[in-house]
C-alpha cells in the first residue's frame, strides 16, 4: 500500500508542470493543515463554553462563543480560498498527466508499439487519473485535516490525562493495524476486479476503433458476445469486493463506536458523581465523528489505492522511465552516405521467426531506389530498419560512419519523411489533416494538392479546404486518404522520403500521375520506395531485391 501511495503522490508531483500549479498543490495541503486545526478547535472552544455556562462565568462564556463565530467564519474563508485559487488542480493535473504519458507512449520505440496494446495503457491511465482527481479534491480537507484533528486530539488527552492518551494511541494504532490487516485480506478481490475491468477496457475500446468494420460486416452479436464475457468476469469479481466491503466497513464502524464509547461512559460516570467533566464528554462526543470519518476514510484511501494500484504499477513499469538520450554526439546536418554492413534482425510473427538480412548496401544522398520483392519477404522491415524504428541484432546502420546507436532521435526527426501504406487521419478539416499545424504559403499547397492529385476531393467539398473529414477521415475514399497522407509528408520538406506501397489503393493513371510528381518535384531528395507497380522501375536509378528475407541489390529493372 505505501508503495502504491508513494507512486500516486509522485504521479500528483510530476503532473504539476509548472511553478503556479506546484504553488497551487502545496498551497492545498496547507489548507487541509488549517482545516484540520480550526476543526479541532471548534469543539474545544464549545466544551469550554459549556463548562463555562455550568460555573455561570458570563465573560468566559461569551470569550469561547466568539471564538467558535471566528473559527467558523475562518473555515468559510478558507475554504474560499481553496476553491477559488486551489481547487482546479483536481482537473489540471489529471490533464496534464494524460499530456506527459501520450509523450513516453510517443517516444517508446516501434518494437514496444508492436508489442504492447495502447488500449490497455489508455484505459490504465484514465482509471489513474479518475482516481487522482478524487484524491486531490479529498486529500486537503479529508485526509490531511482528519490527520490533523487526530494529533491534535492525542495531544488534548495527554493533557488530560496520561492513561487516556494511551488508550487512544494504543486505540488508534491498533485501528490502523486492523485496516491494514483487513486491505491485505481485500486487494486480492481488488486486484482482481481491476484487471478484468481493464481487460474489458481494452476490448471495448479495440471495438470502438473498429466501429465501422463491425457494421459493415454485421459483427454486433460476435462483438455483443465478446464483450458479455469480458463484463461477466467485471460483474462476479465486483460483487464479491462489494460484499467483503459492507463487512470491512461494518466491523470498523462498531470498532469506533465502541472506542469512544468506553471513556464518553466512563467520564459520564465521573459527573454524576462529582458534577465534573462535561466538557471532556462533549469534546470526546465532538471529536469521535472525526476520529470515525479518519477510519472510514483510511478505508476508502486503501480500497482506492488497491483499485488504482495495480494501474500505477502498469504505468510506472512500462512507462515510467523515458528512454535514454544519445548525448554523445551532435546531431548531423549534412549526410553522405548510409551504409548497411552485414546487418542481421529477426522477429516473431504467429509463432513463426523470420530472419532479414542485408550483407552490403549503401545509400548515397540524392539515390533513387526501388525496393522490391514478394509480400513477405522483408521490404516494410527493410524500411524500418532505414527509419531506425527497428535496432538490427547484428552488423551496424551507419551515416556518415557513425553508428545509428549513436545518433540522436533529432536526427531522423530532421531528415526522414516514411509515409507509410498504414494512414492515420485525425477528426480534424482537411487542410488540418494535411498541414498539421505547419505555416505552409498558399502556393506551395496549391502545389502539392495538384501533383497528389486532390483537387477532385476539394471540389467535392465545394472548394473548402477547411470542411471536416470525420473520425479516422471517414468521409474520404482509401485512396484520397493515402493521397492526404503523402500531401502531408511531401510538406514537411526534408532531405529523404521513404514511400510504403504509396500507391496501393491508387488507379493506374493516378499512379503514374503521383510518381511523376514525386521524381520531378523531389528530384533532388534521396527517395526509397516500396511498390509493386512496375511504373515505379522507370524512375528510379537503382533497385533493392529481397528474397526469402535477404536483401541484394540488383542491377535488372
Amino acid at each position: 500500500m505505501l508503495k502504491t501511495l508513494i507512486i500516486a503522490l509522485r504521479l500528483i508531483w510530476i503532473s504539476a508542470t509548472n511553478k503556479d500549479t506546484k504553488i497551487r498543490l502545496i498551497l492545498s495541503y496547507m489548507f487541509g493543515v488549517a482545516f484540520g486545526l480550526i476543526t479541532f478547535f471548534t469543539p474545544l472552544a464549545l466544551s469550554e463554553m459549556i463548562k463555562q455556562i455550568s460555573q455561570h462565568n458570563i465573560e468566559k462564556t461569551l470569550f469561547y462563543f466568539y471564538a467558535m463565530v471566528i473559527l467558523a467564519v475562518a473555515l468559510i474563508v478558507f475554504r474560499y480560498v481553496w476553491r477559488f485559487s486551489c481547487e482546479q488542480i483536481s482537473r489540471i493535473l489529471p490533464i496534464n498527466l494524460r499530456q506527459i504519458y501520450y509523450g513516453k507512449i510517443f517516444n517508446k520505440p516501434y518494437e514496444w508499439h508492436l508489442q504492447n496494446s495502447v488500449g490497455y495503457f489508455a484505459t490504465a491511465l484514465t482509471n489513474v487519473c479518475k482516481a487522482l482527481e478524487d484524491w486531490l479534491w479529498e486529500i486537503p480537507f479529508h485526509y490531511i485535516g482528519i490527520f490533523i484533528v487526530t494529533f491534535c486530539f492525542l495531544i488534548y488527552t495527554w493533557l488530560l490525562s496520561v492513561y487516556l492518551f494511551l488508550y487512544f494511541a494504543v486505540s488508534l494504532v491498533l485501528m490502523f493495524l486492523i485496516i491494514r490487516f483487513l486491505y491485505s485480506r481485500r486487494i486480492k478481490y481488488i486486484e482482481k476486479y481491476n484487471r478484468s475491468f481493464v481487460a474489458y477496457g481494452k476490448t471495448f475500446i479495440d471495438f470502438l476503433y473498429n466501429v465501422r468494420s463491425v457494421k459493415k460486416m454485421n459483427l454486433l452479436g460476435f462483438v455483443n458476445k465478446k464483450l458479455d464475457d469480458k463484463g461477466e468476469k467485471v460483474f462476479s469479481s465486483c460483487i464479491k469486493t462489494m460484499h467483503y466491503n459492507a463487512y470491512q466497513y461494518g466491523f470498523i464502524e462498531t470498532f469506533i463506536n465502541v472506542l469512544f464509547l468506553l471513556p464518553i461512559g466512563y467520564y459520564v460516570y465521573q459527573f454524576i458523581k462529582t458534577g465534573q467533566g462535561v466538557e471532556v464528554i462533549v469534546m470526546i462526543a465532538a471529536i469521535q465523528s472525526k476520529i470515525a470519518e479518519l477510519g472510514l476514510q483510511l478505508m476508502a484511501l486503501m480500497t482506492e489505492l488497491a483499485r488504482a494500484g495495480v494501474d500505477c504499477r502498469i504505468l510506472a513499469e512500462h512507462l515510467g522511465k523515458d528512454e535514454p538520450k544519445i548525448t554523445s554526439r551532435k546531431n548531423l546536418k549534412k549526410w553522405h552516405e548510409i551504409k548497411f554492413a552485414d546487418t542481421y534482425f529477426e522477429y516473431t510473427k504467429d509463432g513463426n521467426l523470420f530472419s532479414h538480412k542485408v550483407a552490403d548496401f549503401t545509400i548515397h544522398q540524392g539515390d533513387h531506389i526501388a525496393v522490391t520483392g514478394k509480400s513477405g519477404e522483408g521490404k516494410t522491415t527493410f524500411l524500418n530498419l532505414f527509419t531506425n524504428q527497428f535496432a538490427v541484432a547484428k552488423g551496424k546502420v551507419t551515416v556518415d560512419g557513425i553508428d545509428y546507436k549513436d545518433l540522436p532521435t533529432a536526427f531522423f526527426d530532421d531528415h526522414i519523411t516514411y509515409i507509410s501504406q498504414d494512414v492515420e487521419l485525425f477528426d480534424m478539416t482537411l487542410y488540418d489533416n494535411i498541414v498539421m499545424g505547419k505555416r505552409v504559403p498558399a502556393e506551395k499547397l496549391q502545389k502539392v494538392i495538384d501533383g497528389c492529385c486532390l483537387n477532385e476531393l476539394i471540389a467535392r467539398m465545394n472548394g473548402n479546404l477547411h470542411t471536416d473529414i470525420g473520425e479516422k477521415g471517414v468521409k474520404v475514399s482509401a485512396g484520397e486518404k493515402q493521397r492526404i497522407s503523402l500531401a502531408r509528408g511531401l510538406l514537411l520538406d526534408r532531405d529523404i522520403l521513404v514511400l510504403d506501397e504509396i500507391t496501393a489503393n491508387l488507379d493506374p493513371a493516378t499512379t503514374q500521375n503521383i510518381w511523376n510528381y514525386i521524381f520531378s518535384a523531389y528530384g533532388d531528395k534521396t527517395i526509397i520506395a516500396v511498390s509493386h507497380e512496375k511504373d515505379l522501375l522507370n524512375h528510379v536509378t537503382r533497385r533493392l531485391e529481397f528474397k526469402k528475407g535477404v536483401g541484394k541489390e540488383s542491377n535488372s529493372k
